[in-house]
């Protein structure tokens, strides 16, 4: 209809250079992250050994060096409640600084329950409990979603002044086969508000969705294992980026006013990482298209119709990947696949790498979910990182000291989570020991009437890892706990807590 046409020209007149054409920047944007990992990894070179397959298959087929390995002690919940403690604590807020929470995840423990409701449960000390926003669920999506929603809602009439909060957290387990060694688990907070250092531009964001059957969670089944049609999610992958890619090459020429080039173009690229291959074939057929080649049946063809292989385009774009990718790519190549963490661990890995020489740097990241959906978006990076790079800092470390799994013992820890987490019993309590666990990480005591119960166990230590240095206001309440019957803090009634002060 003609008012419909009419509206949509209007409307993009405002993002190309009109009511927005004064700024190229929302007004919202990430102003911290806070990562978390179990403590355990197994080696993907040990994994092939095991598994009897042909020497490289996980590690230089998939591109993988270590995959994180979650004990029965952990579910989503208590990941993110890890988290987004250490995202407060860290970032020196109080719970009743956050007037929004959304948690994108598809590992819920729950089919009506939301996780975000779970995790209101840190807020009661400070006594707000008038925090918007739920669970966003489309396979690893669901952190981008969540991320759009509440970037969305900062720059809102909604927007009561307080800071948003984006938790993304999962656990990829599967399986035995060949989709179990793209697993991994792991979570990412992220601290939304005005002004961020890491800002969205504006007219630079693309989406495509389409209906597939490519991996699922049926209602019925009573497993935590997904079913995998790994072929079809890899077409939708491509799919997803081909079409995403598409129209955000043609907005950011739109917008910046001269033809687009990935090597001229984008300073950075992240992507949703299964596995490092996928991603290192994602950026080989972006370089493709930027020359003028179109893609079919897998395979790149050139405008005469001459095939070329994959191969080729994998070695020509390598001086480009190392350049733009390899900077962030690492983190999951540690950790394996944390569903809608994944991307934004491969942020902070990026921020943890280049710190302040990302100032000014346009860094255009793709998500993607099966099912399925996918969007690329581009951050630039307005202001000094130095805060968010210092809270980030002791990750590396602890990525290069976690200690090993055999993957005999691997595969227990997976029996043990299908036999037991699953099996519903009320008086059913984990097999795994909090010594397995960092300090300061929150883990599950058994079960509480009908639902789980999530402890703090904060361990004694020498590094002052989960407590910034001013801290002890906050375990001054936690003290108190114990001396008073004071409502709020019931959720704390069953924790067993040692306490450590640098």
């Amino acid at each position: 209809m003609e008012w419909v046409r009419t509206l949509r020209e209007w409307m993009e007149r405002q993002v190309y250079g009109g009511r927005f054409g004064h700024r190229k920047f929302g007004g919202a944007g990430i102003l911290g992250i806070s990562v978390y990992f179990p403590r355990y990894a197994v080696d993907q070179g040990q994994l092939e050994e095991f598994d009897g397959v042909s020497p490289g298959k996980y590690t230089i087929g998939f591109g993988q060096r270590r995959m994180a390995v979650p004990s029965d002690l952990e579910d989503v919940t208590s990941m993110a409640m890890t988290v987004l403690q250490r995202l407060v604590e860290g970032y020196g807020l109080s719970y009743s600084d956050i007037g929004r929470l959304e948690v994108g995840t598809e590992s819920g423990c729950d089919r009506s329950k939301s996780v975000k409701s779970s995790l209101m449960q840190l807020f009661a000390e400070s006594g707000n409990f008038e925090v918007e926003g739920l669970d966003t669920v489309n396979a690893c999506y669901g952190g981008t979603a969540a991320l759009f929603n509440t970037l969305a809602w900062v720059e809102s009439s909604g927007w009561d002044g307080r800071f948003g909060v984006v938790v993304a957290a999962d656990i990829a387990i599967y399986a035995a086969g060949p989709a179990r060694p793209t697993g991994g688990c792991g979570a990412a907070a992220l601290l939304i508000g005005p002004n961020g250092t890491l800002r969205p531009e504006i007219g630079l964001r693309s989406t495509w969705m389409e209906n597939v059957w490519d991996f699922y969670k049926p209602v019925t089944s009573c497993s935590e294992y997904p079913i995998v049609n790994g072929r079809e999610t890899i077409h939708c992958y491509f799919r997803g980026l081909d079409q995403t890619y598409r129209l955000f090459r043609e907005r950011c020429q739109a917008l910046d006013g001269v033809s687009f080039s990935l090597a001229t173009s984008v300073d950075y690229a992240l992507f949703h990482s299964p596995f490092n291959k996928i991603v290192r074939k994602a950026l080989a057929r972006m370089y493709r298209r930027d020359i003028s080649h179109k893609v079919e049946n897998g395979c790149w063809v050139d405008e005469n119709g001459e095939r070329t292989t994959e191969r080729m385009f994998l070695d020509v774009s390598e001086p480009l990947y190392l350049q733009k990718c390899a900077p962030g790519q690492w983190f999951s190549q540690e950790v394996g696949n944390a569903y809608t963490a994944s991307l934004y661990m491969n942020l902070a890995a990026l921020v943890m790498e280049k710190g302040d020489k990302l100032v000014g740097s346009r860094i255009c990241l793709y998500s993607f979910g099966s099912g399925f959906a996918s969007s690329m978006f581009a951050l630039r990076v307005v202001g000094s990182v130095a805060t968010i790079r210092d809270h980030l800092s002791p990750l590396r470390t602890l990525l290069e000291d976690r200690p090993l799994l055999s993957p005999k013992e691997f595969s227990r820890y997976l029996e043990q989570r299908e036999s037991s987490f699953y099996s519903r019993h009320v008086d059913w309590n984990p097999c795994g020991s909090v010594d397995d666990l960092y300090p300061g990480t929150f883990y599950i005591n058994g079960h509480v009437e009908m639902g789980f119960d999530h402890t703090a166990e904060k361990f004694e230590d020498n590094s002052n890892w989960c407590f910034p240095k001013d801290s002890w206001t906050i375990l001054v309440l936690i003290c108190g706990i114990h001396k008073s019957n004071i409502e709020p803090f019931k959720y704390l009634k069953r924790t067993r807590i040692k306490y450590f002060i640098e």
